[in-house]
């Protein structure tokens, strides 16, 4: 379900944000330790992917990597602060 700014919203959101964790797991070589240095063409396959299951826009894809930047931006402050310890 979409709010009007077409938004992924409610249970929904939580549920594609679980799906895309263990897809990725499943999809992705453990050899990237980096998301960056996925291939391009790996990426797109993965996107078409949840495209297709959770009917989703082109602005999801932009709003779900700010959301994941701003989580791993968050940890790394955590392990930071934990680490200065």
């Amino acid at each position: 379900m979409y709010n009007s700014y077409e938004v992924l919203v409610g249970k929904k959101r939580n549920d594609l944000r679980n799906y895309i964790g263990v897809i990725v797991q499943e999809r992705v070589l453990i050899i990237y330790d980096d998301w960056r240095k996925v291939p391009l063409d790996i990426k797109e396959m993965l996107w078409t992917h949840f495209q297709e299951t959770f009917k989703l826009s082109l602005k999801a894809k932009t709003q779900e990597k700010s959301k994941a930047a701003k989580e791993k931006r968050a940890n790394n402050i955590v392990k930071m602060e934990i680490d200065r310890r």
